[in-house]
């Protein structure tokens, strides 16, 4: 008995070896091979065997080849949710919302986004959470608020990597990364001033991207969803969403947006205001 690689046998080969189990093995694949032959001749060289020959080729026909489902790549589908922060008083108002907080409804309007996304909801479980970047030592704001309960239902961070003047950064590193998303759902709280902007930046040239928000709109949600044709290639449509949570903050303007410094025109993106709002 040797190893087949000349080394020296271990406990349980040299336990194999005396009771010749390697030597049963080597018999039976002789007596094996040796059977097969005899079959071999009786089918070749008697009629009675090639008569059964005949027949076993007639039986034995080869299965139809089909693509199997797993070789076949799977579609690739992404949601990118933009939606506005939590409510506020603007500036001008008699008792202006700090920068850090929401007003009471609010504070209450983030509790309903963790309703109606996901389970139970009638919008997707979002799979990543961006709001935009916190000043130095701040540790909250109207993204986050709005968005904290959703993290907490599903155990998501929220990313604050990318600043409100990086917008554009963040709609370039969603479109690098959509293929590393398939059948997932961004939910982004930004700006209003912005997210005509941001939706432009990702690819949507429908009116409602190309139109300013109403700066007492904090309902409505541009829903993208991006369809991948080839590694290249996207289709990209828009669905208009609604959180369905209150109705709007006073009257229609665009005083909030104009001359800040996120708007949307700041970043060449600019958006085309209704001429009825409020501009003063």
């Amino acid at each position: 008995y040797r190893r087949l690689d000349d080394g020296a046998p271990s406990d349980v080969e040299a336990q194999c070896s005396k009771c010749s189990c390697r030597t049963i093995w080597q018999g039976s694949g002789a007596m094996v091979v040796s059977v097969a032959i005899i079959v071999a001749v009786v089918m070749v060289a008697t009629p009675a065997g090639r008569d059964m020959g005949a027949r076993m080729q007639d039986l034995w026909q080869p299965l139809p080849i089909r693509a199997s489902n797993s070789m076949v790549a799977a579609p690739c589908g992404v949601n990118v949710i933009l939606a506005r922060h939590c409510n506020k008083q603007p500036p001008w108002a008699e008792h202006p919302t700090p920068q850090q907080l929401c007003t009471e409804t609010g504070m209450l309007r983030g509790e309903n986004m963790a309703r109606i996304f996901g389970k139970g909801g009638r919008l997707p479980q979002p799979t990543r959470l961006f709001a935009r970047k916190l000043p130095e030592g701040t540790y909250s704001s109207r993204d986050t608020y709005l968005l904290w309960p959703v993290a907490q239902r599903y155990g998501v961070q929220v990313n604050t990597s990318f600043a409100a003047e990086e917008m554009v950064g963040l709609a370039r590193s969603l479109l690098e990364e959509r293929h590393t998303m398939c059948g997932g759902t961004v939910l982004v709280s930004w700006d209003h001033c912005s997210i005509p902007a941001l939706a432009q930046a990702l690819g949507c040239r429908d009116e409602r991207c190309m139109n300013c928000w109403d700066d007492r709109d904090y309902d409505t949600m541009l829903w993208l969803r991006f369809d991948a044709v080839s590694h290249q290639s996207w289709n990209l449509s828009l669905k208009i969403a609604h959180e369905r949570f209150g109705g709007f903050d006073g009257p229609s303007s665009y005083r909030e947006c104009i001359g800040n410094p996120v708007e949307g025109s700041a970043f060449g993106l600019p958006c085309k205001r209704n001429e009825a709002w409020r501009a003063e």
